[in-house]
Order: C-alpha cells, then sequence, then structure tokens
C-alpha cells in the first residue's frame, strides 16, 4: 500500500490532528499521543491519511452546508432523498471526484450506504469487532460500525485486510481476514432477504435503490442452493427482543400521555 492516499471522516482520531466532529466548537481538539487503530494500520502499511473528511454538525443529518451535498450522480448539489446523504458525506465524495481512491466512513444508520449509493462508489462495512471503534466518536455501541468507501470493491478489500485487527481499547475487536467471496460456498449459507423499499423512514430506504424492483436478487438467491428466508420486515429476522427494547415503545407511549 505504498504511498497510497486516503481520507479519514472526521470523528476518527489521528495524531497531531483535530477531531472535530464537523463541529466548530470541537476545533481546538487535538490529539497528540493516540489515533485510530484504522489509522494507525494504515500508516504503517504505507498508505498516506491526505485529510479529514467533512461531516455534518456532531455528525447529525445528511448534509453539511446550507442543507445541501454533493452528488456525482447528480452531477452536482442536491437536497433531500436521492442526494449523497449521511454523515460520511465528505468520505463519499471524495472518493467519487478522484481526489482519493480509498476514505473511512462510518455509520449508525445509512452513513456509509447512503454516499455510496448516492454517487456510485463501492461501500465496505464490515461485521461488528472486525474494525476497531476504538479511538471514534460513537452514538450506539450495537449499531455503529466503521467503514471504507472506495472506488471499486477490491479497494475496498485490500484496504480491509490492512486496517483491520485487535485493539486494546476495544474489547469487542477481532482479527478476521478477508475471504475472498469467489472461494464461498453460498449454498451453505442461511440468507435473510427483506424488500423494504416502502419505509419512510430515514434514510429513504437508501439500502433499497431499486424500488422494490429486485425480485432477480431473491431468485439468483435462491438459485444458489442458500437457505433464503424471506421476511417481511427486518425485524423478523431477529431473535426475540430484549427487555430493554421491548420496554421502549411503552416509555413513548406514557410519555405522550403525560403531555
Amino acid at each position: 500500500m505504498q504511498g497510497i492516499p486516503f481520507a479519514i471522516k472526521d470523528t476518527f482520531d489521528l495524531k497531531g490532528v483535530a477531531t472535530a466532529y464537523g463541529s466548530w466548537q470541537y476545533l481546538n481538539n487535538v490529539i497528540d499521543d493516540f489515533e485510530s487503530p484504522l489509522a494507525t494500520n494504515a500508516i504503517k502499511a504505507g498508505a498516506v491519511p491526505v485529510f479529514k473528511s467533512s461531516v455534518p454538525q456532531l455528525t447529525w443529518g445528511t448534509a453539511n452546508f446550507n442543507g445541501t451535498v454533493y452528488s456525482c450522480l447528480h452531477g452536482g448539489y442536491s437536497a433531500g432523498p436521492g442526494n449523497s446523504g449521511g454523515s460520511s458525506i465528505g468520505s463519499g465524495n471524495a472518493v467519487c471526484l478522484g481526489v482519493v481512491p480509498v476514505a473511512i466512513c462510518e455509520q449508525t444508520g445509512s452513513s456509509c450506504q447512503a454516499p455510496a449509493l448516492g454517487n456510485g462508489i463501492s461501500t465496505i462495512i464490515p461485521a461488528l469487532g472486525t474494525f476497531s471503534r476504538e479511538g471514534t466518536g460513537l452514538y450506539s455501541l450495537e449499531t455503529d460500525r466503521p467503514g471504507l468507501l472506495c472506488r471499486d470493491v477490491m479497494s475496498c478489500a485490500v484496504m480491509y485486510n490492512y486496517m483491520r485487527g485487535k485493539s486494546a481499547g476495544d474489547p469487542m475487536s477481532r482479527d478476521v481476514p478477508f475471504e475472498d467471496p469467489s472461494k464461498v460456498d453460498i449454498s451453505t449459507l442461511s440468507i435473510g432477504f427483506t424488500d423494504n423499499h416502502n419505509t419512510t423512514a430515514w434514510p429513504w430506504a437508501f439500502d433499497t435503490p431499486f424500488g422494490g424492483k429486485r425480485n432477480n436478487v431473491l431468485e439468483a438467491l435462491q438459485d444458489t442452493g442458500a437457505t433464503v428466508s424471506v421476511k417481511s420486515t427486518l425485524g423478523e429476522h431477529l431473535g426475540p427482543m430484549n427487555q430493554l427494547v421491548q420496554d421502549l415503545p411503552l416509555s413513548r407511549s406514557l410519555s405522550l400521555r403525560s403531555r
């Protein structure tokens, strides 16, 4: 990876550089003695960090300036559904415009997926723990996952293999080498499939960009011999909800009544 330039989402620490989380309030938050293991591992392999990529203020929202973001597929600035929104918009724009071939992203909902789909580039969001979350600002320990935005899938695979690994500050981190997809026997897998293109929630069904016209995907999965479980909602693929999740709707209901 000697000399490969990459960008770092401005929620990941890098020695000697401010981690501002997209906010003027944190421009003096310069980290001198520590950095994200993702950056450390990439630098040790010869890659060169070029800049911190912009994020919405405190990473909240899908735009960073006057409510607009740049979309390579739309050929300019756009707003609302169909844009390149998500808190990793800076990383996505940097890759789609050819400034860098790879950029670190991170998502709670679809902050890597949305910029990838909105800009016609590739993303990889490794399983929880395969990328260390040490040295990055988190919203949720359950759903925040670091990932990569790349010009192509192979670039994501190569960078992943150099950036992965355990770190002392993340007890959930694991060292899981990249597995060549062409060598995986898909017929041995169990795959859950849900078409949720009708969702009206954020992020505007960025994960189903073909508007439900994806029967060919389901058929292709079934043709591999894999065990495909089709459910009407994503939640049906999960096991029994823990008590905390069960209590959430009740607490919201009680809160509304108290008003």
